[in-house]
């Protein structure tokens, strides 16, 4: 996993970081996700928002749970490791100052 983390670019990192908020095995809408990515200041607008949580999906360090009618995610979740490291690295990554896009 770190070595996953290591390759994403620096703007993707507290995108993925910030999926270790949400409780074990939460399926997480999309729309709540980059709403909440946004507001927060992580990602500066909502089509940047779509486009890191894509790029996240095509990683695989983010899973679609749900698609809509049209091929869109509407849910996605990440496993329990990614979860875990989540937490573990954004207590490094934040205290490190690495944090500001």
């Amino acid at each position: 996993m770190q070595l996953s983390f290591d390759n994403l670019p620096h703007c993707l990192k507290p995108c993925l970081l910030y999926m270790g908020k949400f409780p074990e095995d939460t399926k997480i809408t999309a729309s709540k996700l980059i709403s909440v990515w946004t507001a927060e200041g992580i990602v500066q607008n909502i089509e940047s928002a779509e486009d890191y949580l894509m790029d996240l999906i095509s990683r695989n360090v983010v899973m679609v749970s749900k698609r809509s009618y049209n091929g869109k995610v509407k849910i996605c979740q990440v496993h329990d490791v990614v979860r875990h490291f989540c937490l573990e690295r954004s207590r490094k990554f934040y205290a490190g100052g690495e944090g500001a896009c």
